[in-house]
């Protein structure tokens, strides 16, 4: 984590933008995500890339329990050259809040997140719950 004078602070336009776009699957288990998303702030960041610690205020929204972690992930569209190969990734804490706003980066560091556009649709990585019509 960097800098700790700087925290927390208001998400950017393009964490902002990230988020969403990580949020953005059909599933209704989401939700809650999406309503944290609103309020989130940034709390710390890795110094070594653009991924983000989330806070989100406890009391003005609700969990998502249930939910695996990352909860959902995305990788870059375009595959070559290595430096422009990312990987996203979504991670919440144990008890369903929102927490980590992760960029894999497998050649430079990336200390922006790129444009949402670069990513393939993300993906949610949690099964479906037991009885689910969902294949």
């Amino acid at each position: 984590m960097s800098d700790s004078s700087k925290f927390p602070r208001s998400m950017s336009h393009r964490e902002a933008a990230t988020l969403a776009f990580m949020l953005s699957p059909d599933d209704p288990r989401l939700e809650p995500l999406r309503r944290q998303a609103e309020i989130v702030t940034v709390t710390g960041n890795w110094g070594c890339c653009a991924t983000i610690d989330l806070s989100v205020d406890r009391s003005r929204a609700i969990a998502a329990p249930g939910l695996c972690s990352p909860v959902t992930e995305t990788a870059a569209i375009e595959k070559a050259p290595a430096e422009r190969y990312h990987d996203l990734m979504l991670f919440l804490d144990d008890e369903g809040w929102l927490k980590t706003l992760e960029i894999v980066h497998y050649a430079g560091s990336a200390i922006e997140f790129p444009p949402v556009a670069d990513f393939e649709p993300p993906h949610v990585r949690c099964r479906p719950p037991t009885g689910s019509n969902s294949r």
